[in-house]
């Protein structure tokens, strides 16, 4: 009575989500300035394409076939469209940024999934036990990644003043 999860449909789902985060989180910029014709846009021709992509592909690959094809329809029209666009809002250059972005995301997905299979095949006991060591370990490694990998020498001058307060707040309570 129980239903059958598909692995592969969540683990396509799992990357369609983490593949979307950058152009979306770059999209808040151009639509928070009125400027997101291209978003609008891009986003708009993505989903006709991918849901194209999904129904042509349904019938020999299954669910699967849904984030398969939003995930190429937004790889062609979301991923540099949209950033590109909010790098010139915001006068950042595109191409190094680009690089810093995909290249950062890459490492920081293989190290985190390195992380994630050693817990999960390193920790005996209960899968709560498991699911808590996991959710720790991958955040840590994730922030360590991000903080030695991905953020440049100034992102982290700009970022250490935001996180004082924090961990003060954090040592008043303890």
């Amino acid at each position: 009575g129980a239903l059958v999860p598909d692995v592969t449909l969540l683990r396509l789902l799992v990357v369609f989500t983490i593949l979307q985060t950058p152009w979306m989180a770059s999209s808040a910029v151009s639509t928070a300035t009125n400027h997101h014709r291209i978003y609008a846009t891009a986003y708009f021709v993505s989903t006709v394409i991918g849901v194209t992509l999904a129904t042509l592909l349904i019938g020999r690959l299954g669910m699967s076939a849904v984030p398969l094809g939003l995930t190429i329809g937004e790889a062609l029209c979301c991923y540099h469209f949209v950033i590109r666009a909010t790098c010139r809002l915001i006068h950042e250059p595109y191409a190094p940024f680009a690089v810093r972005l995909w290249s950062g995301l890459c490492v920081l997905g293989a190290l985190v999934m390195t992380a994630g299979w050693l817990v999960h095949h390193m920790i005996p006991g209960p899968v709560l036990v498991r699911w808590v060591a996991m959710g720790l370990i991958t955040l840590v490694v994730s922030a360590a990644g991000a903080w030695l990998f991905w953020l440049s020498r100034q992102d982290r001058v700009l970022v250490v003043p935001n996180l004082r307060p924090l961990f003060g707040m954090m040592n008043a309570k303890v």
